[in-house]
């Protein structure tokens, strides 16, 4: 039992850093929200969530799912949003589906929507488009100054 060929764990000396296991490198699992559940209050997080429950508040997330037994009460904001259930609030995402089965009483704001047959909206549906940022491209031909540039470069070095 307290043999010595056992060997303890080595720590990692001061300033060494050890890699990573598998399982830290994986992505997160999705937070999910039971159908047995009711949260009051709001909600955020990078990651995703799954609601099957009730929630009476906001939600913030990277990718939410909107379960078939879910009911929202609140706004929605999330880059991917899938809707099986109930959302009475606003929809914000870049991707948004609404399956089915899924009610919506509020705006939905998107930049991609699918309605599936049978999918529910009560309110005012709006395309906003990713705003792009303007770029400037200079081109330099050959890498040399203008004749100007050299003028002033020459009359600076003697």
């Amino acid at each position: 039992m307290f043999s010595k060929s056992q060997t303890r764990p080595t720590r990692p000396a001061p300033g060494k850093v050890e890699p990573r296991s598998r399982e830290a490198a994986s992505p997160p699992q999705p937070s999910i929200i039971g159908s047995d559940m009711r949260i009051s209050g709001d909600m955020r997080t990078d990651g995703d969530v799954q609601i099957d429950g009730t929630v009476d508040g906001d939600i913030q997330s990277t990718s939410l799912t909107v379960g078939r037994t879910a009911h929202i009460n609140g706004e929605v904001s999330a880059e991917t949003v899938r809707v099986w259930g109930q959302v009475n609030g606003r929809i914000r995402g870049r991707e948004v589906t609404l399956l089915e089965t899924a009610e919506v009483n509020g705006d939905i704001l998107h930049e991609i929507l699918e309605i599936s047959r049978g999918a529910s909206v009560e309110g005012m549906v709006k395309r906003e488009a990713r705003e792009e940022k303007s770029q400037i491209n200079l081109v330099v031909s050959d890498g040399e100054p203008s004749s100007g540039a050299s003028a002033a470069t020459a009359s600076k070095t003697s």
